[in-house]
């Protein structure tokens, strides 16, 4: 019996033993956006990692788990399939905690002009 107090022991006192088993990975995608080789073509290793999440969630295969390394992903993540069960579910996994920023919003880096013709004001609607 362990009489150490944690999350592992029940309120009888006797040790908590899990029914989950820890995940096991037939395969790990990896995508960098930051990594000098990332392309969207490439095979998701860590050498050569995806570019994008988008790209990984085209090709990953239940039981298998995509790690995002940080960076921001301007994207929209739409996983072509899900798991088949509890032990092959699809992964997707931060490689470092709070390093992964996903937004769909896009940078604007063109010249911004002043709005001409209209105004704004307080006037109450239908007088």
């Amino acid at each position: 019996m362990n009489n150490n107090a944690s999350l592992d022991i029940m309120p009888d006192g006797t040790d908590f033993i899990s029914w989950e088993r820890p995940a096991d990975f037939t395969r790990t995608l990896h995508v960098d956006a930051g990594h000098p080789n990332a392309d969207d073509t490439n095979p998701g290793t860590p050498e050569a990692p995806f570019a994008s999440i988008y790209a990984a969630a085209r090709i990953v295969q239940p039981g298998e788990r995509v790690l995002v390394h940080p960076g921001v992903y301007r994207e929209w993540v739409r996983p072509a399939r899900g798991g088949t069960c509890p032990e092959a579910m699809i992964h997707f996994e931060a490689a470092e905690p709070g390093g992964v920023v996903i937004s769909a919003s896009e940078v604007y880096d063109g010249d911004w002009l002043a709005s001409a013709g209209w105004s704004a004001s307080r006037a109450a609607a239908g007088k």
